[in-house]
């Protein structure tokens, strides 16, 4: 398949630049890209072009103007109105064809700028969802950086019509959270005995019984059904286990008891193997590093997958520290009580950190739906399913990886109002 160069003339080079034009062209387009920062260089190459300064260039050659945000070095705040009628808009650009600057808006999006600017946190120090620009504007379930790209691809074709792109293929990934492998079972002495009065008040405890004999599955034990479910499936789950230790928000099964270490290594037969960072690892990296170690150990493998408990994270240094210590891929960008795109996108990206002025060397995986947080907001299960199934079409429109994280509590739905198992179901047999 041949590859179309694009060369972009910018007045000065900055990691910035470099950045969003790796994003929008080599990684969503599939092209080459050349920035270029002497004007005669520029007009001397044939081929595509894009003059992205104020600068005048020979006629036939597309221009954009360019917002400033791109050729700053501070974090400061900007002046962002997005506009959502009839197509939004982000950073415009008076009488211009595209009516705005697509570099800048897939910069300020992918790059998180605004969650770097002072904002209220939620109890768990969580960047809340509403003061999110994209969220404000009732955008957050429309990919717009991947939008925002089509619609600047299309103006470039009118220039040029035989510039070639690849868009990629649709991705649907299954994704489980396993916060506790087993709910009755594998507790260690004194909270088993703690569950056990806990179950005899409930009514529980033949059930519990049963499970601790051997006669029954535990009840989160839904790990080889969702193997068989997905047998014709276009990809493996992937499994997210927790190895920390206790605490009032970590309740996973401690790690050094053999149920726990046998069933994590039959696990993994089946599916990918990532690590559920715990709560407090996000305020000491020391337990990010003994955590990968256990699981890594534990598996005897080297696990490269992560995401933060309860999507618990400091931008940038908790990504940072994780591309650190050997991590490459992280599925932790997504907001934990409402489903759509945080950074924008349906398609892995590299993460930029604002305060170094450079790219980190992890490759995020945007978070598309979560069960916890669709039947939270959504009392009926059908409600639920026509938000997922909006995502899917959305995602398969522009080739991205539509994410979806589950939870073994909530598919057998230990605490929920519903289970989430059709859903699960419908989803694969849709995707």
């Amino acid at each position: 398949m041949s590859v179309s160069t694009i060369y972009i003339f910018v007045e000065k080079r900055n990691h910035r630049i470099q950045y969003v034009a790796s994003e929008i062209f080599d990684r969503r387009l599939g092209m080459e890209t050349v920035l270029l920062s002497d004007l005669d260089d520029f007009e001397a190459h044939t081929g595509p072009k894009l003059n992205y300064s104020t600068q005048s260039v020979s006629d036939g050659i597309p221009c954009l103007s360019p917002a400033g945000i791109l050729f700053e070095k501070r974090i400061q705040p900007q002046e962002v109105e997005l506009e959502s009628d009839p197509d939004p808009i982000l950073f415009p650009i008076r009488n211009h064809a595209l009516g705005f600057d697509p570099l800048a808006a897939c910069f300020y999006l992918l790059s998180r700028y605004e969650e770097y600017l002072p904002h209220r946190e939620d109890e768990h120090g969580r960047y809340q969802f509403d003061q999110s620009l994209i969220v404000k504007a009732g955008l957050h379930r429309r990919p717009l950086v991947e939008e925002f790209t089509e619609r600047m691809w299309n103006w470039l074709k009118e220039f040029y019509p035989a510039l070639e792109r690849h868009v990629g293929a649709f991705d649907p990934q299954i994704t489980i959270d396993v916060d506790q492998l087993f709910s009755m079972k594998a507790k260690g002495l004194v909270r088993s005995m703690l569950s056990t009065a806990r179950d005899t008040l409930r009514g529980k405890l033949l059930e519990r019984s049963a499970v601790m004999l051997g006669r029954k599955l535990d009840p989160n034990d839904i790990y080889d059904r969702v193997s068989s479910l997905m047998v014709d499936a276009k990809s493996r789950p992937l499994y997210f286990f927790q190895v920390g230790e206790s605490s009032r928000y970590d309740i996973n099964n401690p790690p050094h008891l053999y149920a726990v270490r046998q069933r994590i290594n039959e696990i993994a037969l089946n599916g990918g193997v990532g690590l559920h960072p715990s709560y407090y690892t996000s305020e000491r990296p020391e337990l990010l590093t003994r955590e990968l170690d256990r699981l890594r150990q534990i598996t005897s493998s080297g696990v490269v997958l992560s995401r933060q408990h309860y999507l618990r994270f400091r931008l940038p240094q908790t990504f940072r520290e994780l591309a650190e210590r050997g991590v490459t891929d992280d599925y932790s960008m997504g907001f934990h009580d409402r489903n759509g795109f945080r950074a924008g996108t349906c398609k892995p990206f590299a993460l930029f950190d604002l305060e170094k002025d450079e790219t980190i060397q992890l490759l995020m995986h945007p978070m598309t739906w979560m069960d916890l947080s669709s039947m939270r907001e959504h009392p009926r299960e059908a409600d639920a399913w026509n938000e997922l199934a909006d995502l899917i079409e959305k995602v398969k429109l522009h080739g991205g990886e539509c994410i979806t994280t589950w939870h073994p509590e909530v598919l057998v739905a230990s605490n929920e109002h519903y289970s989430s198992w059709n859903l699960l179901e419908r989803y694969i047999q849709h995707a």
